[in-house]
């Protein structure tokens, strides 16, 4: 939980803005901590004597130096304050590597783990190009099954998620399956240490010693930098472990509460912003996933994403939406035009397509619910949550706000397709009583939607290849198709999800069909809208209420041999329509699936098939390239009249540099001075010029009635 974060009068404490922890060097490390209120603080390093640190009045700040080389050495903190109150054996809040029991931390120095152009690993994707797509992986489930066939010692590990070579009966598994999707993001959850938020999580980690973490998670940076594949990790400062609350209010126990991260408080808002800079510029993080972001004041959230942004211009931040309250001081949707740096997630496209994940009680438009509510949730996702004039906020699920989001960019949406907690897509069509090859058609639609939509695509782990998660032991932490003994259950928690690929042999198919939507989505240049502005003016719906709906496009005048309309339709049912309207000449078709046509004026709309089509403006020519090709004419009868006069003159026998300028602008003769012989020509000038004039006259004169 957090407090309020509005500054209160005792955060006139004299803080600090500099580093702390501890800074490694060969011949000594530097331990730096803060606190306003001890008496003492001692390091033990090795266990063994205490060393005392100073502390600086002007800062709060408290520091010693330890000589010697301390690498791998354990430390920790003993604090002791005014009132008797003393705690040792305290962890390091900003201590970056713990023990293999975690009770110590360890000295390491980051700089014994670099890669090859290591500095230069930043992804080159900026936060408004639309070819971004995210790709969310629990790394715990993503090789845990028997069906990877990696390594043991890697299975549910981070050395797992690039262990290459895979497969499962012959097709690509874990990280070749990754690499060759086309995804440009991959969404790594609980990746940091839930004892110390400056650590890597010890559960994903394959070696034995306290830096292997470190070196393990820049191993994935680099494997899938050379993919072109960015990393985001997820943070949650809502919930976090109460450990390391506990090191905080035991370094400060007047200061820092122990239960919880005060936002009021500057200190604690330093250390949650020291803790994404480390990361961001540590392990070359190319995004930031910021649960429960809602509780921060935008203010706050600006000032770290200019921050961070300094590290990486380019680095992707967002945030979930599962916050509704109205706060005009809040990190929410009502205040997304006040932070147009970051984005925010929105799980109304789930819920269109396919109902609540996490219940059997709802059904979305694949499965025929062709309300107000399941159509609303579909606009909401293509448009970006644009206020179009179409939408019906209130009716539209998935998210808490139901208004329209004040966001600046279609970016700032990010559109989830699938979840790690909740039912899969296959599962949840399943329990709809969806059967036989219609599966495959109806996760292909899912994708296709989810990739022509406004935002930024992310897609849970599974989907491309409809993994199930079928409970065969229990109904615990399931949803059944009935209450019979024999029914079908599925799990739904997260930690119970574990990734089958059997599902991508018996899928082969539906990954061909997502690497093409994916490419489609990255070459496209028409389909999906990026400017807010357009889709608010441009943008119109087509909806026959019987599954069938899109959109069209009409291009804002004035284009010149550029785009006219747009046409996307998506028919979600199970039956086939002529769909009327869309005339006339120049469509061309840009992408379809399952085969519908064009007739004239009718689209056959097959059925669960999409549909896009472009049609470019005839070629218009305004009034500036008249202009031009009047200029260029002029300029072209100009140097043609001069060339041909030149011909004229040389076929005299004069050069047509020594032409006497008194002629022009008709063409001016000299007489050749390949003639001249001697140094003393000068002195008939006068009457070489007179013969000449002469002669020039009549040659004139034969050159007007030519031309």
């Amino acid at each position: 939980m957090f407090f309020s974060n509005t500054v209160k009068a005792e955060d006139s404490i004299k803080t600090y803005t500099g580093e702390l922890g501890y800074s490694y060097s060969g011949s000594f490390t530097e331990f730096k901590i803060w606190s306003a209120s001890a008496k003492e603080i001692s390091v033990v390093v090795d266990e063994l004597e205490p060393k005392k640190l100073n502390k600086d009045t002007n800062t709060n700040v408290w520091v010693t130096r330890v000589q010697g080389d301390l690498t791998g050495k354990e430390y920790h903190y003993n604090v002791r304050y005014e009132d008797g109150t003393y705690y040792e054996k305290v962890l390091d809040p900003y201590g970056r590597f713990l023990n293999y029991d975690e009770t110590r931390n360890i000295v390491y120095s980051d700089s014994m783990f670099l890669f090859n152009n290591w500095v230069n690993m930043q992804t080159n994707l900026d936060i408004k190009n639309r070819s971004k797509i995210i790709y969310g992986i629990d790394i715990a489930n993503f090789t845990k099954s028997n069906t990877w066939n990696g390594t043991n010692k890697n299975r549910s590990k981070l050395l797992g998620l690039i262990e290459t070579g895979t497969s499962y009966n012959n097709v690509a598994t874990g990280y070749e399956h990754v690499k060759n999707l086309g995804i440009t993001f991959v969404e790594l959850s609980d990746l940091y240490n839930n004892k110390t938020m400056f650590g890597i999580n010890q559960n994903f980690v394959s070696g034995e010693f306290g830096y292997s973490g470190a070196y393990e998670l820049k191993t994935v940076v680099s494997s899938y930098y050379y993919n072109n594949i960015g990393l985001i990790s997820s943070f949650d400062f809502s919930n976090i472990n109460m450990l390391i609350t506990e090191n905080l209010s035991k370094i400060d126990k007047d200061y820092f509460n122990s239960t919880s991260l005060d936002l009021s408080k500057e200190m604690t808002r330093k250390y949650i912003e020291d803790v994404l800079l480390y990361w961001v510029k540590e392990f070359k993080l190319s995004g930031v996933r910021l649960e429960n972001m809602q509780m921060f004041d935008y203010t706050f959230i600006n000032e770290i994403v200019n921050k961070l942004l300094t590290i990486n211009e380019n680095l992707f931040i967002y945030g979930d939406a599962s916050y509704s309250i109205e706060d005009e001081n809040k990190a929410g949707q009502n205040n997304l035009s006040k932070m147009d740096k970051i984005s925010m997630e929105n799980s109304s496209l789930n819920y269109a397509l396919f109902g609540n994940l996490d219940t059997k009680e709802t059904i979305g438009i694949l499965d025929g619910n062709y309300s107000d509510t399941t159509k609303n949730s579909l606009k909401f996702a293509l448009l970006s949550a644009a206020d179009q004039g179409d939408i019906d906020y209130s009716k539209v699920e998935g998210i808490s706000y139901k208004k329209a989001w004040e966001n600046k960019f279609t970016y700032q949406l990010v559109n989830n397709l699938g979840f790690g907690e909740g039912l899969s897509l296959y599962d949840k069509l399943i329990i709809n009583n969806i059967t036989g090859s219609l599966n495959e058609q109806k996760i292909v639609l899912a994708i296709g939607t989810l990739m022509i939509s406004g935002g930024v695509p992310r897609v849970e782990s599974g989907v491309e290849f409809m993994a199930s998660y079928q409970n065969f032991e229990n109904r615990e932490n399931s949803i059944c198709t009935s209450e019979e003994p024999t029914a079908f259950c599925f799990y739904t928690t997260r930690e119970n999800k574990v990734l089958d690929w059997s599902f991508a042999y018996s899928n082969k198919d539906l990954i061909t069909s997502f690497k093409s939507l994916v490419n489609f989505r990255k070459s496209d240049t028409y389909f999906v809208q990026e400017y807010m502005m357009n889709i608010k003016k441009f943008v119109k719906f087509y909806d026959n209420n019987e599954g069938v709906m899109g959109y069209t496009f009409v291009a804002p005048d004035p284009f010149v041999g550029d785009l006219e309309k747009v046409l996307v339709l998506f028919n979600y049912s199970n039956n086939e329509y002529n769909i009327e309207g869309f005339g006339g000449e120049g469509w061309q078709k840009s992408f379809q699936y399952n085969l519908s046509t064009k007739d004239g004026d009718v689209i056959k709309s097959k059925a669960n098939s999409i549909y896009l089509s472009y049609k470019i403006m005839p070629q218009k020519v305004n009034q500036w390239i008249l202009l031009a090709i009047i200029l260029a004419i002029i300029g072209g009868l100009y140097y043609f009249n001069i060339a041909m006069n030149k011909k004229l003159v040389e076929q005299k026998g004069y050069d047509i540099k020594d032409v006497s300028k008194k002629y022009r602008p008709f063409i001016n003769v000299r007489k050749n001075r390949n003639n001249v012989e001697n140094k003393d020509e000068n002195v008939n000038e006068e009457n070489n010029r007179e013969t000449l004039s002469v002669e020039q006259d009549e040659n004139d004169e034969e050159l007007t009635k030519k031309n």
